[in-house]
Formats: C-alpha cells, sequence, structure tokens
C-alpha cells in the first residue's frame, strides 16, 4: 500500500509535537465515520498514522480534505465581505481534529479555514467533528488495523468483485 501525502502541518507545542495532514480534493469531500468504520474511507487517517508514527513523540491534531477549486458563490449582494464569507465556508478544512483549545487555535491561527467546533461557553457543539486524544488514537489504531486486514485478504488471494453498497452513492463515485 503507498499513497502520498499532499500537506503536513506541524505545531511545537510545550508539551509535544503536532501534526496534521491534509489532503487536496478537486470535489468536495467530508471524512465520515462509518466509511471508515467499514473500510470505506481509510486514506486520510492512515496518512496521520503514518505521520505520527514516524515521528517519534508527535501527536495526532487533525486530518481533512481541502477543496480545491475556483468555485463561484451565489449572493444577493456584491459586497466584497459577505462574499469572502461564502468563499470561506466553501474552502474550508473538512475532516476531524483533536478537541483541544490549544490545539485548534493554533491550527486555525483566526483564519477561519476550521469549522468553528467551540461554543461561546467553551464547550465544544454537539455537531463538532472533534475528538479526545483516545479516541482519536483509537480511530487511527482501527483504520491501520482495517487496511492490515484488508490487505491481508488482498494478499490471501481474496478478489471477489464486491462493491459496497450505499444508497447515496455509486461504488464508482
Amino acid at each position: 500500500l503507498r499513497g502520498r501525502i499532499d500537506r503536513i502541518d506541524r505545531y511545537d507545542a510545550p508539551d509535544a509535537v503536532y501534526l496534521r495532514v491534509i489532503d487536496y480534493k478537486s470535489a468536495q469531500q467530508s471524512l465520515e465515520a462509518a466509511r471508515t468504520w467499514w473500510g470505506l474511507q481509510l486514506q486520510l487517517l492512515l496518512y496521520l498514522d503514518v505521520c505520527t508514527s514516524a515521528i517519534p513523540g508527535s501527536r495526532p491534531a487533525g486530518a481533512f480534505y481541502f477543496y480545491v477549486a475556483d468555485p463561484l458563490v451565489e449572493s444577493d449582494t456584491d459586497i466584497a465581505s459577505v462574499v469572502e464569507s461564502k468563499l470561506r465556508e466553501v474552502f474550508q478544512l473538512r475532516g476531524i481534529t483533536l478537541s483541544d483549545v490549544e490545539i485548534y487555535t493554533a491550527m486555525d491561527e483566526g483564519e477561519g479555514v476550521l469549522p468553528s467546533i467551540y461554543l461561546k461557553s467553551g464547550e465544544l457543539k454537539k455537531t463538532a467533528r472533534a475528538l479526545d486524544m483516545p479516541q482519536l488514537t483509537a480511530l487511527l489504531s482501527h483504520a491501520r488495523e482495517v487496511a492490515v486486514a484488508l490487505a491481508d485478504r488482498l494478499f490471501g488471494g481474496e478478489t471477489a468483485i464486491s462493491p459496497a453498497r450505499d444508497p447515496d452513492r455509486c461504488a464508482c463515485d
């Protein structure tokens, strides 16, 4: 198995080095827990796992897709700030992040590249795609185990054609 990581960002915190990976995509995509669990969306998490395994003492900070396009946005106004806000939404990183305020803030630096995950009270939003460190490392471990099992089956000669069935998308997508 092989792949190429498009981008790795590093944050040197006082306690550890935190890494996030970004994969550039020509179509909008988001990381879905169920697809990861069943081995249908492993690439991004495997990239993050490889990175944190390669750098001793590093920890995962997040894994994201970045939509690379020249989109048109619809707006009822031509006020630059409104249009820029809509563009920022299109270009936000989509994925999973560590639910640590310091790390999250360092990754975003006020640029608005990450979707907001915190309420004004400081609590995580219910819709936040954020995990604490034990949850994130467990997810990376699961992705690795699923990839190993899939590779073992392929190398063992299993080649049956059995595409995943999902009512919302075609296996060829």
